[in-house]
């Protein structure tokens, strides 16, 4: 299994490259146990100064985490079904506060998960090519992998990454504080650390410009409004062809999911990331047992092309006070 991840020692660099092509790198269980375990190892090697994270993939860095495996083993009764966000989660958390430099390249493709492994390291790197989103709510599911302590510290665009999964790329990467740096080659740059691992960001070959694309935008007031329904109301109220399509997404997606997503963000703005983490893994626990997530994970990554039926199947019909409670009883540490 630890194939799908490959390790090796490039200069003073640590470089941990993804190898999963075909599943655009989707993590799976033994890949975030492998990490972690490679992670320990160099913690305390002189040789090694800093950690880049890539991919040997072009399509991207990650997909995401490898929710199917989740789900099948939910439906099936594993004890051990959720053992892959303790694993994930662990790894993730172990990238944000290592005691070396972590460099993550995020080139192409780079969606829930994805964003787990590498926007919590020190310095950023994306391209126009990079692909982001935490499309989460759109299996039943919320943006997981400490992803709400940064988005719920974006004010409104954040709010708009969370609950509409929609994606976006380096511009706006850059406006809610998840990246860092713009470089037209990631190559290029891991070559550079290479002979420099602490080489600055201003100074890493090929550094770009990137403007923003919904940062800004006029319609992203609507995420002012005090829950998904009323953002919904406020975006078609708004007038404009980008507006109506955002509220046209939102509506796509597990109302269930828009709900935990929207109080979790609440909460998760007073939260430190180690909170954050581990109010995911207390919310993991329950929603990946509802219908929505089981039936969003179905349609959208089994069966593929499918649309959900989700339940409920509309604002109304989410017990609000049911949500809180799930919410407020995360844990504090």
């Amino acid at each position: 299994m630890e194939d799908e991840v490959l390790f090796d020692i490039r200069g003073q660099l640590g470089v941990i490259s993804l190898n999963r092509p075909r599943a655009i790198n989707a993590l799976t269980a033994p890949m975030c146990g492998a990490i972690t375990r490679q992670l320990d190892a160099w913690r305390d090697d002189d040789a090694v100064a800093a950690i880049v994270i890539t991919s040997t993939s072009d399509r991207g860095l990650c997909a995401g985490g490898d929710v199917k495996a989740v789900r099948q083993g939910v439906i099936g009764g594993d004890p051990h079904a959720l053992d892959f966000f303790t694993l994930e989660f662990g790894m993730d958390e172990t990238l944000a506060t290592y005691p070396k430099r972590v460099v993550a390249l995020m080139d192409g493709i780079v969606m829930g998960g994805g964003l787990g492994i590498s926007a919590h390291a020190d310095l950023r790197v994306v391209t126009p090519r990079s692909k982001m989103a935490m499309p989460e709510t759109g299996i039943g599911y919320f943006p997981d992998v400490g992803m709400m302590h940064p988005l719920s510290r974006a004010g409104n665009l954040g709010r708009h990454m969370a609950l509409s999964g929609m994606s976006f790329g380096a511009g706006d990467a850059l406006a809610a504080g998840i990246a860092d740096v713009v470089v037209e080659d990631t190559r290029a740059v891991l070559d550079a650390l290479e002979t420099d691992p602490m080489l600055a960001s201003d100074r890493l070959p090929g550094v770009l410009d990137a403007e923003p694309v919904v940062h800004g935008a006029e319609w992203l007031s609507a995420y002012e409004a005090e829950d998904p329904a009323a953002v919904v109301r406020a975006l078609r109220q708004h007038g404009s062809d980008d507006a109506q399509a955002v509220a046209d997404t939102i509506v796509q997606r597990s109302p269930y999911a828009a709900a935990v997503t929207w109080a979790a963000m609440d909460r998760a703005e007073s939260l430190t990331l180690a909170q954050v983490f581990a109010q995911d893994l207390h919310l993991a626990s329950t929603v990946v047992r509802q219908h929505d997530f089981l039936e969003g994970v179905r349609c959208r990554l089994v069966d593929k092309g499918e649309s959900p039926q989700w339940n409920p199947d509309g604002w109304t019909g989410v017990d609000l006070d049911e949500v809180q409670h799930l919410v407020d009883s995360a844990p504090q540490g």
